[in-house]
């Protein structure tokens, strides 16, 4: 019975991590294993980053989380990036993708390097 209520309280334990992390398990994971070096925009925030929707504009994405670091495009599509790793190595990605000014994507996943 002990060893139920064990695993019962760490799945459950587990259960509230993976649902703040916006990276997901391999972000919880990537945190505690890897060499993490995230640096993020002027005015980011994950609690900003989540408030993004499909089909917001990009001026709305901009006035949520401030201007990206970085902006290129990928097959018609802009990308603008709000997280980077100066080192080179993991870090957590934060990227939203753009088609006629709108949002089409929104990517937040722990980046092995």
């Amino acid at each position: 019975m002990k060893r139920l209520i064990g695993i019962v309280i760490m799945a459950g334990m587990c259960a509230f991590l993976l649902s703040r992390s916006l990276d997901g398990f391999t972000g919880l994971l990537g945190g505690l294993l890897g060499h993490e070096d995230t640096v993020y925009a002027s005015g980011y925030s994950d609690r900003s980053f989540r408030s993004i929707d499909s089909g917001m504009t990009r001026d709305q994405v901009h006035e949520t989380i401030g201007p990206p670091l970085v902006v290129w495009t990928n097959q018609g599509a802009l990308v603008e990036q709000w997280s980077r790793s100066p080192s080179d190595t993991d870090y957590r990605r934060r990227l939203i993708y753009f088609r006629n000014d709108r949002v089409t994507k929104k990517i937040a996943e722990y980046y092995f390097d």
